[in-house]
């Protein structure tokens, strides 16, 4: 099952996507599923439901932090209203829904590296954070190689918490250019693909656009232990 689980619509205060678009463009991309992720919003989530009867639409949000990380809560029922890490947190497990870590060795929004660079967690409240993270998105298509090579590093010491994918898209053509493709799922109903995402073996499918319009792709297979 192929889901891009990082996406962004025309509620997203950077981006100008319409929900159909999105839609379109999973559909053309061959996804199955798709999380919409619209930063501190998941009003996008209903319309997009009402527009397709091919693909699954996981609701999420991506959320920002008091302190600029950004925390995705996927399988949501409700917005999230906190801005403390530690409530984010709460609030998402108490609806039900996993925590991701996007994007977390990017420049000021990623969780690990205001962790390493600016020191803006201590050891004990990192230590707490990561123990209770779902997921963490290993690539998007704004990755770059120091980004893969940190998360290789990151995985070597944390190899039990499940690797994700999304392609962080803020445009149309960019939907299902980096994915997750899920390999043991029961059926496509949400709490199926939910289970899967923390127990089932991976592929992850990622395109990289470089300054010469060269592409990329690189392909992962990982298979990660239950983390509950």
């Amino acid at each position: 099952m192929k889901i891009d689980l990082h996406t962004h619509t025309c509620y997203s205060f950077d981006s100008d996507t319409a929900v159909d678009q999105l839609i379109h463009a999973a559909e053309d991309a061959g996804l199955d599923a798709v999380a919409i992720t619209d930063h501190d919003s998941i009003s996008a989530v209903r319309l997009a439901r009402k527009l397709t009867d091919k693909m699954t639409i996981i609701p999420g949000m991506e959320i920002s932090t008091w302190k600029g990380t950004h925390i995705i809560g996927l399988f949501l029922k409700d917005k999230i209203f906190s801005r403390d890490i530690f409530e984010v947190i709460d609030e998402i497990h108490e609806q039900g829904g996993l925590v991701m870590l996007p994007h977390p060795f990017r420049q000021g929004s990623g969780f690990i590296y205001a962790r390493d660079k600016h020191q803006l967690y201590s050891a004990d409240e990192a230590r707490e954070i990561l123990s209770r993270i779902d997921l963490v998105e290993v690539i998007n298509i704004n990755c770059k190689t120091e980004a893969l090579i940190d998360a290789d590093n990151f995985f070597s010491c944390h190899p039990d918490i499940p690797q994700a994918a999304g392609s962080d898209a803020h445009s149309p053509e960019a939907v299902g250019k980096a994915y997750v493709d899920l390999i043991d799922v029961k059926s496509n109903a949400l709490e199926d693909i939910k289970k899967a995402l923390l127990k089932s073996s991976r592929l992850f499918r990622f395109e990289a656009y470089q300054a010469d319009a060269v592409e990329k792709t690189v392909r992962v297979k990982s298979k990660k232990k239950t983390f509950l």
